[in-house]
């Protein structure tokens, strides 16, 4: 495997559980902590090649490496798209939140049209049931245990999918290149499902996170918090494809709660100690668990 020092490069992006570098005119090099299981990492090398070679508009995942640097462990090479993200366009002014909403409702609508061969991606209604059900594991324990099997039927009731999910969609996740089209940059989270998989974690960028921190929107959405949370209710318009109240309403309820969801399942993905786990556990059982039935008759209505 190829080896890569980080020292000397040019930074271009941060997340919370990699870094961006530049490494020359036409790659970077996506490099992960250390602590980041390894499993984890060439699973996200798998499926981004397989949704480039899916025509899922995303950088060409060029190789696998291992990255010397202080707390850096493995990292993907990725072809370097010349451009700009939609969140960027937005904080320079270059694009109003509302052109910015409809273009991203619109292409998540396209992308998960996009069918996907399983063998390929994970059915993320499975992952994160259970992630649920971790959550009342020893060392975790957000949920007790019953809590934690009704959390992880909640994801076993989403109709089964095979289209493709992002897993982190919003602008700065998004991109226009050289050539003007958008593209898709991080798949860290992508697998195959139902489209609330995806909404979630929109939800949690355009909802969650700017009220919560305010000041750390940008820094983890890349817009500031008065304008990601403008971007929410245009961005489900343009997806829906619908002005009716009642079936934004429902999709509003539904991607709320599994936001929320979400927000506990990544506890048990990557257990940091930081997380406030009885604040996280009592969200979940105020906006998820108390409404579990009404929930459950939702997703009934709004199908796949």
């Amino acid at each position: 495997m190829r080896t890569i020092a980080t020292e000397g490069l040019e930074q271009l992006g941060y997340g919370g559980t990699c870094t961006v570098f530049a490494l020359d005119g036409s790659s970077v090099l996506k490099a992960f902590r250390a602590d980041m299981p390894e499993g984890n990492v060439v699973g996200e090398w798998g499926r981004a090649r397989a949704a480039w070679e899916a025509g899922v508009p995303s950088a060409e995942p060029c190789g696998l490496v291992a990255v010397t640097g202080e707390g850096y462990g493995l990292g993907i090479v990725f072809e370097r798209m010349v451009g700009s993200t939609l969140a960027q366009e937005v904080e320079a002014s270059e694009l109003s939140v509302e052109d910015c909403a409809h273009m991203l409702g619109e292409l998540l609508a396209r992308l998960h049209g996009v069918r996907v061969d399983p063998a390929s991606f994970e059915d993320q209604r499975t992952v994160f049931a259970g992630y649920a059900r971790k959550l009342a594991e020893p060392g975790i324990d957000v949920l007790t245990r019953e809590e934690a099997g009704q959390l992880a039927a909640l994801y076993e009731a989403l109709p089964q999918v095979a289209g493709f999910v992002h897993g982190d969609f919003h602008a700065g996740n998004v991109m226009h290149d050289a050539s003007g089209r958008l593209a898709l940059i991080d798949l860290e989270g992508a697998g195959c499902g139902h489209p609330l998989l995806d909404w979630s974690g929109t939800w949690q960028a355009y909802d969650l996170i700017p009220s919560l921190d305010p000041n750390c929107c940008a820094k983890y959405v890349g817009i500031s918090a008065d304008k990601a949370l403008a971007m929410l209710d245009p961005m489900l318009r343009a997806y829906l494809g619908t002005d009716d109240e009642s079936q934004l309403i429902r999709w509003s309820h539904l991607m709320e709660a599994f936001g929320y969801a979400k927000y506990a399942c990544m506890i048990a993905r990557d257990p940091n100690p930081w997380i406030d786990r009885p604040g996280v556990a009592q969200m979940v059982r105020e906006h998820v668990l108390a409404h579990l039935d009404d929930l459950l008759a939702e997703l009934g209505r709004i199908g796949a």
